[in-house]
């Protein structure tokens, strides 16, 4: 059987070429290149003769200068410089923070949520908390076993816009998926909705509200009970061939609707039958 494994003693990765893995493979090929051709860098080559470091300050140094007052490093996105967009980036601030500060901040319980958030910059935090203090003070205080969360997705995480949610603890799948489906019903509905029928819980509650919660059909509510014991929801009947959605009926005149195959001439036949017997 073929060997997979590489080549170096002790590694047991796969091969990428040269019956070396990924890392040794790069890693004898900058070694073959030699070092940096900037005279006094020990640097290996990355690109053109040059390592990173000089290859970037030759890549952008046309560039005009970084924005930032006494910066004179040239600009890389967003007219600051790879030195001060690297800092935006770690501490949410242009400012050097000192390293005592940033300690206390990284031992602080929220420090770990408001740095995630922080980076990501169309959905993450409102200006106001940026500042880690006035994040902290927001949304203080902090109840025990839970996460925050956002009430609007497509919306900043900031006041008004957040939520502590009670936090499941469990490494059994099957018990975890239980519990969450008991904490967030209205969220496990949505994405039921959002998978089987491309329609939100706000376009669903919408359609409900405009039947009065009654079946579409027999004017009647829901009866049908679930495994749980509660009641379920009304079914959303859609038109099969021409991928729409029609309303929402109990499961009654679900099913008797798919067990006539959606079908006017059938159900009209069954009117007939049925008056024919003396039954209207």
């Amino acid at each position: 059987m073929r060997n997979t494994e590489c080549r170096v003693q002790g590694c047991t990765s796969p091969q990428k070429a040269k019956s070396l893995c990924h890392k040794h493979y790069y890693k004898a090929l900058s070694e073959m290149a030699g070092p940096c051709s900037i005279k006094g860098c020990a640097k290996l080559i990355s690109k053109k003769s040059l390592c990173e470091s000089h290859y970037r300050k030759e890549l952008y140094k046309n560039n005009p200068p970084c924005t930032v007052k006494g910066c004179n490093d040239p600009q890389v996105a967003k007219g600051i410089c790879d030195k001060h967009r690297s800092r935006l980036r770690k501490n949410n601030s242009l400012d050097l923070i000192p390293r005592e500060i940033k300690a206390d901040y990284a031992n602080h319980g929220l420090y770990g949520i408001w740095r995630w958030h922080a980076q990501r910059a169309r959905v993450g935090l409102v200006d106001e908390w940026m500042d880690f203090n006035k994040f902290v003070k927001g949304v203080s205080p902090v109840p025990k076993n839970t996460t925050l969360l956002k009430l609007d997705i497509n919306k900043r995480l900031g006041p008004g816009n957040y939520e502590w949610h009670k936090s499941i603890t469990c490494k059994d799948k099957a018990l975890y998926a239980k519990i969450y489906r008991t904490l967030h019903p209205r969220k496990v509905q949505h994405a039921n909705l959002m998978k089987t029928h491309g329609i939100t819980i706000d376009q669903y509650e919408l359609m409900h509200k405009q039947q009065g919660g009654v079946c579409a059909i027999c004017n009647q509510p829901e009866t049908a009970i679930k495994p749980n014991g509660t009641i379920r929801h009304l079914a959303v009947d859609h038109c099969h061939d021409r991928n729409m959605i029609r309303g929402l009926l109990c499961t009654r005149c679900n099913l008797g609707l798919g067990g006539f195959k959606d079908n006017p001439e059938i159900l009209k036949k069954a009117v007939d039958y049925l008056q024919k017997h003396g039954l209207e």
